[in-house]
């Protein structure tokens, strides 16, 4: 009998958890839940028992159903920001959450710069160390994503923004929150649901992909490890371990650089990879006593010897490679360059512009673009499988546990990882705007406020064109023909090398005065940014027309820069203009015959971004190409 029960006590104990009183972990002790409407508040128990809530003088029961979940549906509540209490009893069993707020709730979802912390950015220290003013409550979910719908989720506990925890709350959600407070004296809580690096497919329910396809790109995921290595080292040459090729080897093939090796036919392919190139010195040639090395960008890390004697490595996979060393290295007639890189997600390769590949202090500088050969030395199977870049796994299982959360609105920062390809880029505003929709509708909520961050400036070196950001940014405001929908323009906040650009007040600020006029009904700001309404040419000249420009148009600089006027051989030119009218720009256009197109602030990382309206709000960038 002692040994039984030592069989039955693990499945008595899983029993015992099974029936234990739960609630949903986005409820907790701090939490702010959202007036004037109605609340379901939900967990789990023990089948056919009773549930008691009680919550500001209401009290409503239910039974537990035969699965071991209950609902209770609250009545509305009118804002009160102080010190409530709910209590959810069955049995002998209790749970109490203290200190709760009744406001406003707004969700926080996207990629690492919606989870961006605000001690990180450029102005949070001074935040975490001033007495905040008002009542702002901070949540967060776990990064976790599954192919299956979840009923249960993992979050961090509601926090108060006190200094202990203020720094770890999303500086773009806070600062958004702070302006709310003020207008509206209510408490606001932020629910932050963000995963870095995530695609927007991984946000989007199964129902917005065709049955058939999503069940055969799961079944490929499932299986893609069957065979893979054995058909990679087939197509790539790779290297069995401990053997070192000689440059003669078969296991060498050929690739031409810059580029990614995905672009090459190469896909899936993560792990460590060698590239080698015979280069030439003039015996003739007067060598600086310091030569350069500049290989564009490596993904994601490289270490680098010439002619054996090692020159250099770095671990990042956005900078520029430049390595110097002394000409002892060299010699006269041909050397060697061996590039070690590490990439063990994402695409990799070297990449850039053929011209930032040379080496330089020869003579004549050494151009090193062109065919390279490679093999591979370690393969791994692609990070490209993770979770948060696949379809529908983080809608299952960090937002749908709280669909029935009752918010007032979706704030949405996201479109890096969709900004990569060409392809992705294109699609991405019929993405969002289904993504939108179908959030709206699984939360039966059709006229939900949803407000978006343009993405800003950033010279990413993964995207396939140098353009890629700006069609996503055009893309994405395909979104605003939804009703409810707004859209903040951040052009100029970015930072050239970091993806995570620092300056998070200004873009919660900006979408704190969307919200603040199409949800809260405050007209007393401007909140639209300058945008292209019509042009005309006349003359010599070209106007352009704006609308949203309060009132009127002025320059941040003391000329106008980002305009950029196309040729009718498929030119750009860098164009100079005036303000003519509040809503009016004029451009000199004499050394172009013929006007084919026009654009401004076009280009991952462009130059300028000048022109802004009086309330201090940033012209949208744009493209007429060709003009209609």
């Amino acid at each position: 009998m002692k040994n039984l029960s030592y069989i039955l006590l693990p499945f008595m104990l899983l029993s015992l958890e099974l029936q234990a009183l739960s609630i949903c972990p986005i409820f907790s002790s701090n939490m702010v839940l959202q007036r004037e409407t109605e609340i379901p508040v939900w967990g789990w128990g023990k089948p056919g028992s009773e549930i008691r809530v009680s919550f500001k003088n209401t009290i409503k029961t239910s039974t537990c159903k035969a699965d071991g979940s209950w609902e209770i549906i609250l009545p509305p509540f009118k804002a009160q920001s102080s010190h409530l209490q709910l209590t959810i009893s069955s049995g002998n069993q209790k749970i109490i959450l203290d200190s709760i707020s009744i406001g406003d709730v707004w969700l926080c979802a996207g990629q690492s710069n919606m989870n961006f912390e605000l001690y990180r950015s450029s102005e949070g220290e001074k935040t975490i160390n001033t007495p905040a003013l008002y009542d702002i409550r901070h949540v967060e979910i776990k990064e976790w994503g599954t192919e299956k719908v979840q009923t249960h989720l993992t979050t961090e506990p509601w926090y108060k923004n006190t200094t202990a925890h203020l720094k770890d709350f999303s500086a773009v959600g806070y600062y958004f929150a702070e302006q709310i407070a003020h207008k509206q004296n209510i408490s606001i809580g932020l629910i932050n649901t963000a995963w870095g690096g995530s695609a927007i497919e991984s946000w989007m329910s199964e129902e917005l992909f065709p049955k058939t396809w999503l069940k055969n790109y799961r079944d490929s995921i499932r299986t893609l490890e069957d065979g893979y290595y054995e058909k990679a080292i087939q197509k790539l040459g790779y290297v069995p371990k401990g053997t070192k090729p000689s440059l003669d080897s078969p296991y060498w093939v050929e690739q031409e650089l810059p580029g990614r090796w995905e672009d090459k036919g190469y896909e899936l392919l993560d792990g460590i990879i060698y590239y080698t190139k015979e280069f030439f010195i003039d015996p003739k040639a007067e060598l600086a006593d310091s030569l350069l090395l500049s290989l564009a960008t490596i993904d994601d890390a490289d270490s680098v010897w010439i002619n054996g004697q090692f020159v250099g490595t770095t671990n990042k996979w956005d900078l520029n490679r430049k390595y110097r060393f002394t000409k002892s290295i060299v010699k006269p007639g041909s050397n060697h360059i061996h590039i070690k890189i590490k990439d063990l997600r994402g695409s990799g390769g070297v990449r850039g512009k053929a011209e930032e590949l040379y080496l330089d202090g020869t003579g004549d500088r050494i151009e090193l673009s062109g065919s390279w050969k490679f093999h591979v030395s370690q393969l791994k199977l692609s990070s490209t499988w993770e979770p948060k870049y696949l379809p529908t796994m983080a809608y299952n299982a960090m937002l749908h546990p709280i669909l029935k959360f009752p918010v007032k609105g979706i704030l949405w920062y996201q479109g890096e990882r969709n900004a990569i390809t060409t392809k992705g880029a294109q699609q991405y505003g019929q993405q969002l705007k289904a993504m939108i929709q179908d959030w709206r509708a699984k939360k039966a909520q059709p006229e939900l406020p949803f407000l978006f961050v343009q993405l800003p400036g950033y010279n990413d070196p993964r995207s396939e064109r140098a353009d890629d950001w700006s069609t996503l940014r055009q893309s994405q405001l395909q979104a605003l023909e939804l009703p409810y929908a707004g859209c903040a323009i951040t052009i100029d906040l970015g930072e050239e090398k970091d993806i995570h650009p620092k300056r998070k007040k200004a873009v919660g600020q900006r979408l704190a005065l969307i919200a603040l006029n199409q949800v809260y009904g405050d007209t007393s700001q401007n909140f639209l940014s300058p945008q292209l309404q019509s042009y005309q040419i006349e003359g010599d000249g070209l106007l352009l027309h704006f609308k949203n420009t309060a009132v009127g148009l002025y320059l941040k600089d003391s000329t106008i820069q980002g305009f950029e006027i196309k040729d009718d051989q498929g030119s750009w030119h860098a164009a100079q203009a005036e303000i003519t009218a509040p809503q009016t720009l004029r451009f000199r256009i004499e050394s172009v015959k013929e006007i084919a197109g026009v654009r401004y602030a076009w280009g991952n990382w462009p130059l300028g971004c000048s022109l802004y309206n009086s309330a201090g709000l940033p012209a949208i960038p744009f493209q007429l190409n060709p003009l209609p």
